[in-house]
């Protein structure tokens, strides 16, 4: 029994998958008996896989790219709801606490939809939609979660500090690595070496993928302007309230001792003279006026004025005792 053997898969059987192990033990060219032996002592079994003939493909950049960019729309699909909501819960906090914590579970996401995928079934949506899998550095046998976890989270922010260059590297490596596929000891290889990649299958999954991503956004985006302007409308008609109530006690300023209406004076600027009998009072938006005095002798209980805001279609009329306003707004 090879002692070497032993020791080796004893020391590293917790960070690397016994698959992994025995196939760097065959590269290194360790014999079948040994490796079996070995296995049995340490794990206490002997179903150790046969040799693997067939040849490691490494995918390169421009397939890891395709890969990398649909699952970027599928999380960002899947997370925009998310984000949506935890904008408005968190909405009452200071900006940068919660611009902060919007970027944490934004990042908390991410990592755990590549760190499940990548550890379950060796792959996200995107790698096997093109046909590439993450293994062992060996190329054949399952990476260990420390591995995968390492890869995806401290490996590929490494990878993305300076331009991402650490991505870049895969298209010049020897085995097709990027910097975070080395940090975390892994490749990205072809399931099938033999099969040939469907790049129509994936260019038109991907165009199907943006339309609907665009289609989403229009959407949202046509509710929130339509929100938006809904609520500058009220802004607007409370504004119109809250301005015409106000004119009331303004026109009390402007009586004589008969308790009529004045036209200017040195002491009742806001006051304006029309022709006739009728006061014309000051502007109430760019194009109309405030409205129409009705009566403007208070004595008798017959003080009234109208008014009406003509951008929403909302109306006051107004007594000495108060305004009374229309419900027909458009907003």
């Amino acid at each position: 029994m090879n002692q070497q053997i032993i020791e080796y898969l004893q020391t590293n059987k917790t960070q690397y998958t016994k698959e992994s192990l025995v196939a760097q033990l065959r590269v290194a060219g360790h014999g079948e008996n040994d490796i079996n032996e070995a296995v049995n002592m340490v794990y206490g079994d002997m179903s150790v896989a046969p040799v693997n003939e067939q040849p490691v493909k490494y995918a390169g950049f421009w397939i890891r790219w395709v890969a990398a960019f649909v699952d970027g729309l599928i999380v960002g699909i899947a997370s925009l709801p998310l984000r949506l909501l935890f904008g408005i819960v968190l909405s009452d906090m200071p900006s940068a606490i919660n611009s902060i914590l919007q970027s944490v579970i934004g990042f908390g996401l991410l990592w755990t939809y590549y760190v499940f995928m990548t550890h379950k079934y060796q792959a996200t949506i995107g790698k096997k939609l093109v046909g590439i899998e993450v293994r062992a550095v060996d190329g054949v046998g399952k990476a260990a979660l420390g591995n995968v976890v390492i890869r995806e989270t401290v490996g590929k922010l490494i990878s993305a500090v300076v331009l991402y260059i650490g991505y870049i590297m895969a298209g010049f490596t020897s085995k097709k690595q990027a910097l975070h596929d080395m940090i975390g000891s892994t490749v990205v290889v072809y399931k099938d070496p033999q099969k040939k990649t469907n790049t129509a299958v994936i260019a038109v999954v991907v165009i199907v993928v943006v339309f609907v991503m665009i289609a989403i956004i229009g959407i949202l985006a046509s509710i929130v302007l339509v929100s938006l302007n809904s609520a500058r409308g009220k802004a607007q008609d409370a504004s119109f309230k809250a301005t015409v109530s106000s004119t009331v006690p303004m026109a009390m300023i402007c009586m004589d001792e008969n308790q009529n209406i004045l036209p200017p004076s040195e002491y009742a600027k806001m006051c304006k003279m029309g022709t006739g009998e009728e006061y014309i009072w000051p502007m109430l938006d760019e194009t109309g006026e405030w409205g129409t005095l009705i009566d403007g002798n208070v004595a008798d209980g017959t003080f009234a004025y109208t008014a009406e805001f003509a951008e929403s279609g909302l109306t006051a009329t107004c007594t000495q005792l108060g305004c009374e306003f229309s419900d027909e707004s458009v907003y």
